[in-house]
């Protein structure tokens, strides 16, 4: 049951999007943590998201959760037919 459990945790990746400081449009901030990997924890991605709007002055910050198993071409598919 272990190894199904990081099977699952490892399929999901967080990203973090926000308007950085001088700067009107929103952008993709964040796909690695400091150690370089993939946010893999939203725990952590909710730290990185605190670190990045009380340090760095970012504003409207989110956290997108994505599904690294489905395929991308398989997400803009319409589900109707």
């Amino acid at each position: 049951m272990k190894s199904f459990k990081k099977y699952i945790t490892e399929s999901v990746e967080f990203v973090i999007w926000g308007i950085p400081p001088k700067s009107k449009d929103e952008t993709l901030l964040l796909t690695t943590g400091t150690d370089g990997k993939r946010i893999t924890k939203k725990s952590d991605a909710m730290k990185l998201l605190k670190l990045l709007v009380t340090k760095h002055g970012v504003k409207k910050a989110r956290i997108q959760e994505l599904d690294v198993e489905v395929d991308p071409s398989d997400m803009f598919r319409n589900p109707f037919g």
